[in-house]
């Protein structure tokens, strides 16, 4: 601080006035144009079309980490911009003319977004997080002001020292993008059929594929190489086998670092990639107006190769992966 330091409520030294706190702050447009139409070239055919355009810009750019640039020799620095072209068609067909057995086939390739949050973890960890412990004697545990702590929503009533001067400790962990971080794009395609039996039994079948890629994950780039595998499990593990502590308290967190001046060293990038098949069956039947009696059933089969769904950086390696290795 260029000012000398105040205590807060319970004596400690607080964060003044320049303070340095996990801070997502930043400037981002999103915008979209979507158009559709119809043609019926047919009296039993009909076909659709859209196109969906959209992007996201970034107006900041988080800071420089040289640190990690020399160490790991990858770019720091960025914010993507992204724009994706998102378009669809669909056909249906009329098999008798009548309007009650109903053919429907339609594709699409549907483009982003990306959670605007990816950004705040980036901007929020461009300068290292340092953490404060103090500990008292029983008797002598001073009364944590919580409302004047909250009083300040950016975090400048967060103390920086203990009132007895131990001062802020901890190792550095950032979050960065890839340089080609780009939109999530998926495949779909349907093929359906919808009838009517009798004069009050509605049947209807769909199937749906999709293919998904560009999906986003995390890697740990300060994660040491895999050392070896659990054979029951055919999980990877990073840390040496003589280190190794399943049981909680768990690893030393020293022990799976590449680099044990930094922590984890989280990359936003665009490996992730998903499959997956749908079949619906629906059948309606119509008991006495307004009354219908209905049933449904639907199979799914996906697979994936992320443990991440969103949006936390530490996500895929706090719980279990689904992926064996999580920066697979």
């Amino acid at each position: 601080c260029p000012v000398a330091l105040v205590n807060n409520a319970a004596g400690q030294p607080v964060i003044c006035p320049q303070y340095d706190v996990p801070f997502a702050e930043f400037s981002a447009l999103e915008w979209s144009v979507y158009v559709q139409d119809a043609w019926q070239l047919s009296d039993r055919l009909i076909v659709t079309g859209g196109v969906r355009v959209g992007g996201t810009r970034f107006a900041d750019e988080p800071a420089v980490i040289r640190a990690v640039d020399s160490v790991f020799g990858v770019p720091t620095g960025i914010a993507p911009d992204f724009t994706g072209v998102s378009p669809r068609l669909a056909l249906t067909y009329d098999l008798m003319g009548d309007e009650r057995h109903l053919i429907r086939a339609g594709g699409a390739l549907l483009v982003g977004r990306a959670p605007t949050v990816l950004a705040g973890n980036v901007f929020q960890a461009d300068k290292p997080l340092l953490s404060v412990f103090c500990t008292r004697t029983a008797g002598n545990v001073p009364t944590l002001n919580l409302q004047e702590l909250l009083a300040s929503d950016d975090g400048q009533n967060n103390p920086v020292a203990c009132s007895t001067g131990a001062a802020p400790t901890g190792t550095p962990e950032h979050s960065i993008f890839h340089p080609d971080f780009q939109l999530p794009r998926t495949w779909k395609a349907n093929l359906g059929y919808e009838g009517l039996i009798g004069s009050g039994t509605r049947l209807a079948l769909d199937v749906i594929f999709s293919q998904s890629s560009h999906q986003f994950t995390v890697q740990d780039i300060n994660l040491r190489q895999m050392q070896f595998v659990l054979p029951a499990e055919g999980r990877a593990v990073h840390v040496a086998t003589g280190q190794y502590n399943p049981v909680p308290p768990g690893t030393p967190t020293t022990n799976r670092r590449a680099n044990t001046t930094f922590d984890r060293i989280f990359r936003n990038l665009s490996v992730g990639e998903a499959r997956g098949f749908n079949v619906a069956l629906e059948v309606d039947q119509r008991i006495a107006d307004p009354l219908r009696l209905g049933v449904r059933y639907a199979w799914n089969h996906a697979y994936d190769n992320s443990s991440f769904s969103c949006c936390t950086s530490g996500e895929g390696f706090t719980g279990e992966p689904t992926s064996g290795d999580p920066n697979f």
